[in-house]
């Protein structure tokens, strides 16, 4: 008997948090004993990632494109790729093509993971994982049946980290983030943040990882607040691991933030964590425990929580240590992959409850 076939689909052309949880799913499915095909963007800039892996791929024109005429087109020839493919189920990265899908494929299963966006757009799916307990609520405060719902959290797509070890911090301590630079994801707050605490006499060295449409508008920022000596863009950074490897503190300061990829990766790289109080890193960190959360949007409140760690180097190692245990314990693929796959695959009763 042949293994079977899970297409997965994702309209991201870039990297980020979805994308890596794209990847992740892949791995999953593997485990799970099915082959795994992924449908993306005929532009997806992680293409020769898929071909370096040995996933076969069905690259879809406009799938990541916007607008309501150019998604409708993509619909269909997504949908109709899927139906020549005819695999045993379809994972959905996203809701933005799940009734497409649905009109085209028939009888097979489509499986949405919900990482944010409108709610409305998952309804249609016959099974849906969401990364948290919020987007569980609102999907049952809209009518989807709970039994059909699975709260399963994103991980890192390895089997165990390295061990914490401590190391001395950089002078000055140097604050990283990894981004996509668009407006959701804060970047301003941050440097508003460290605008602050120079003008307080704390000077931080700040390095953002990512690209995105605020670029432009984040490096007015900086020079308009004299920061230059102060902040480096690092663009995209392939090598994360090495990024985390060079910082004494990671920061997410989103305004929104449905989960937060980037704090498990640098909780993995050991370092303390500080992240906005938003649906996703509440989810995910223990305030005062396994990280430091803060009002979304308040740049003092961010401010005066760096201020803490510099000056508290021992509560901040307390943070970091716990954070890389947690992030061991809950947050790598054996904590996740056998009822992932087997919910995506529907063979069990996994609820809200149950997950």
């Amino acid at each position: 008997m042949s293994a079977p076939r899970c297409l997965i689909v994702t309209p991201y052309a870039v990297g980020g948090g979805v994308t890596e949880a794209f990847f992740t799913s892949i791995e999953i499915m593997r485990r799970a004993g099915a082959v795994p095909i992924a449908m993306v963007d005929a532009k997806a800039s992680f293409l020769e990632r898929l071909a370096a892996a040995g996933i076969e791929t069905v690259t879809v024109p406009g799938l990541g494109a916007g607008g309501s005429l150019n998604a409708w087109a993509a619909g269909r020839r997504a949908g109709a790729s899927a139906r020549r493919l005819a695999p045993a189920v379809i994972l959905a990265h996203n809701g933005r093509y799940i009734d497409a899908l649905k009109r085209r494929v028939g009888s097979i299963p489509v499986v949405g993971v919900v990482h944010g966006g409108k709610l409305d757009r998952f309804l249609g799916a016959d099974r849906l994982i969401t990364v948290n307990q919020e987007q569980a609520v609102g999907l049952v405060a809209k009518g989807y049946a709970e039994s059909r719902l699975a709260v399963i959290p994103n991980v890192l797509p390895v089997d165990a980290i390295p061990p914490f070890t401590t190391r001395p911090w950089a002078q000055p301590p140097a604050i990283g983030t990894l981004r996509l630079l668009v407006k959701a994801k804060g970047v301003d707050i941050l440097i508003a943040a460290v605008g602050l605490l120079a003008r307080r006499g704390l000077t931080v060295g700040l390095h953002i990882g990512g690209t995105g449409e605020e670029e432009a508008a984040l490096r007015r920022q900086v020079a308009q607040l004299a920061l230059d000596t102060q902040v480096t863009f690092h663009g995209w950074v392939s090598d994360q691991a090495a990024f985390l490897g060079a910082m004494d503190l990671y920061v997410m300061p989103s305004r929104f933030e449905t989960f937060g990829i980037g704090i498990l990766e640098a909780q993995a790289a050991g370092l303390p964590v500080i992240a906005s109080n938003c649906e996703g890193p509440a989810s995910v960190l223990r305030d005062g425990d396994t990280g430091l959360l803060v009002p979304p949007g308040e740049p003092a409140a961010l401010a005066d929580s760096i201020a803490r760690l510099i000056s508290d180097r021992a509560f901040a190692e307390s943070l970091a240590r716990n954070g890389h245990a947690d992030c061991a314990a809950r947050h790598l693929l054996p904590a996740i992959a056998g009822r992932y796959g087997d919910f995506v695959f529907g063979r069990n009763g996994l609820s809200i409850e149950g997950c």
